[in-house]
């Protein structure tokens, strides 16, 4: 699986493009969310080829939830969605490596969506990488 691809997405904004084919989506939210722009949030991710959704921080089950309903709407594509809300953040990003195999599909890459105020790229990137090499 190649390089993160790390996505600061504040409250409210769309979701940007995303690369073609399957990929796992890491959300790390920092930010609470409001409902209708979280389910916007997920439908936007099912279309565009989200198949495995982590949610990990502030409401991680309501994200889970909400990405559950997209892919319901989304009509047939198989879509796994776990939340992680007891577990620190590196086990999270952990998981979302080497536990977060899609039974039908390959997935290319992974998006970390990050959901907060400021955008922190490099700090995220750097934990990510360290926290897939630990031993869990």
């Amino acid at each position: 699986m190649s390089a993160p691809l790390y996505l600061h997405l504040p409250h409210g904004s769309p979701l940007p493009a995303l690369p073609p084919g399957p990929f796992k989506a890491l959300l790390i939210a920092e930010s609470i969310a409001m409902d209708e722009w979280r389910e916007q949030t997920c439908e936007s991710l099912a279309r565009a080829g989200c198949r495995f959704f982590l949610a990990w921080g502030q409401d991680a089950r309501e994200w889970r939830d909400a990405m559950n309903g997209a892919a319901t709407a989304a009509g047939g594509d198989l879509v796994i969605a776990t939340w992680h809300p007891d577990q620190p953040l590196s086990e999270a990003m952990w998981f979302s490596v080497h536990q977060s195999d899609h039974p039908e599909l390959a997935l290319k890459y992974i998006v970390i969506l990050h959901l907060t105020p400021q955008a922190q790229r490099e700090e995220m990137l750097d934990q990510f990488s360290h926290a897939i090499r630990e031993d869990m």
